[in-house]
């Protein structure tokens, strides 16, 4: 079993990465991507690497990473989320599924 796998108690919240730090992640870009971003940032942090250093990996300014990991950003490509990925080698798989 992977050791990064989420426990029931570390499931990412769709209200935000750090609720008791403002309002939660930009609404526009729907529940799938705060979950994603939630995980992502929680693999950055679990590898141990700051924001400056995934910035500099994918040749970006870290307050680009900031905005990105806030959902600040309200159009985010699937290229900037593989890329993300990418620095921790890592990828994003995606999955089609029923609209409910």
């Amino acid at each position: 079993m992977s050791t990064d796998a989420l426990s029931p108690a570390e499931e990412p919240s769709v209200a935000g990465l750090r609720p008791d730090l403002g309002p939660p992640l930009a609404e526009p870009n729907g529940a799938e991507f705060v979950w994603l971003m939630a995980e992502l940032v929680r693999l950055r942090n679990r590898r141990g690497l700051s924001q400056k250093e995934v910035a500099g990996r994918m040749g970006v300014d870290p307050a680009t990473i900031c905005r990105l990991e806030q959902g600040v950003r309200s159009e985010v490509r699937v290229s900037q989320l593989q890329r993300y990925a990418g620095t921790m080698g890592l990828r994003v798989a995606m999955v089609i599924t029923v609209a409910d």
